[in-house]
């Protein structure tokens, strides 16, 4: 088998697609404040479900 047999076997590469470009710096921003936005939701959902499972716990004095 020869290098040129072999290198014909090798599928070409994908198109470069959008994902190869690099984001527009608006567009890392956008995703800089969303991410933020996210963060600060999963505090808050945290938050209460330590409080509903401190306020549900059957061995809770009440």
């Amino acid at each position: 088998m020869t290098l040129e047999h072999r290198t014909s076997q090798v599928p070409p590469a994908p198109p470069a697609g959008r994902a190869a470009q690099p984001p527009a710096s608006g567009d890392v921003a956008a995703l800089r404040r969303r991410i933020s936005e996210l963060e600060h939701e999963n505090a808050i959902l945290r938050e209460a479900s330590d409080f509903f499972t401190r306020e549900l716990d059957p061995r809770r004095p009440h």
